[in-house]
């Protein structure tokens, strides 16, 4: 029989880009957001152009910083276990904690672009009531949907002069969310800085292996992938918390780290298109 030697295992880690990479993570914050966040947004603006020598100032264009914007922030949860006899006991409560900072930007980035988890727990608010859910990225409404089916490169510069020309954003940067799986088909028109994309034009370009390439109803044409464009995302996320529980009748010891993680962005400038990708044999 052979003899197994215990080695250490690969760490789990979080990966070099990446929705949580890519985010706006705010800094010195309290625990408070973790309750639930509001916003009035600012990059929702009314502005014009007038030549000073007119007797009248064009009426300003564009939606306005509107309503509140609110968020409810979601579990995510990782776990390990192994036998009381086991050499890695004594670190299992670490492999949790490096488990769950490995699969953070995948679970946060698929809820962003389903919602899933907020739809199904709607919550009320004090200015509209309820229910309401979290803004996603392939939600039903609130979506502009650019009609027809564009090659990558071409769909790409198209989504972003839409989301930059709109009155609701009136040429702010934009972020354009893409399926990891997309990412070889817009070869040299991107430009890569650090661990992070861009066009050329400067918007950020955010891959994540959680984003799912679907249409806002789920039907997106035959041979095509969804990829959409919004204002900067921002991502919070609360420490860590590892429980470890021991079950005497099996000798078992699983450990579960836990953290609450918000991502969203303002709800003015949200735009979607479905770009071609080749068959598979």
């Amino acid at each position: 029989m052979p003899q197994f030697a215990p080695v250490p295992a690969v760490p789990a880690a979080a990966p070099r880009s990446g929705l949580v990479r890519s985010a706006i993570t705010p800094a010195g914050d309290d625990d408070r957001w973790q309750g639930g966040l509001v916003w009035r947004s600012e990059r929702c603006p009314t502005a014009t152009s007038y030549d000073p020598c007119s007797d009248e100032i064009p009426p300003e264009v564009g939606p306005g910083p509107g309503g509140l914007n609110y968020y409810l922030p979601q579990v995510l949860r990782a776990s390990d276990e192994c036998s009381t006899r086991s050499s890695d006991l004594a670190d299992l409560q670490g492999r949790a904690r490096r488990t769950l900072e490995g699969v953070t930007s995948f679970w946060l980035a698929r809820e962003l672009w389903t919602g899933e988890q907020s739809a199904a727990n709607p919550y009320e608010t004090p200015e509209d009531g309820g229910p309401v859910s979290n803004r996603a990225l392939a939600q039903v409404s609130g979506v502009t949907v650019i009609a027809g089916v564009h090659q990558p490169k071409h769909g790409l510069s198209v989504l972003e002069e839409a989301a930059r020309g709109d009155d609701g954003s009136q040429g702010m940067d934009v972020w354009i969310h893409v399926p990891l799986e997309l990412l070889g088909l817009l070869d040299g028109v991107l430009v890569r800085e650090g661990d992070m994309w861009f066009t050329q034009s400067g918007s950020r370009v955010v891959f994540d292996a959680g984003y799912l390439g679907t249409a806002p109803d789920g039907t997106e044409p035959a041979g095509s992938r969804f990829i959409y464009a919004t204002g900067p995302v921002t991502v919070r996320l609360g420490p860590i918390t590892v429980e470890e529980i021991v079950n005497h009748r099996t000798n078992r010891v699983r450990a579960t780290a836990e953290r609450m993680a918000a991502a969203y962005f303002d709800s003015c400038v949200h735009y979607g298109l479905a770009v071609s990708v080749p068959a598979t044999s």
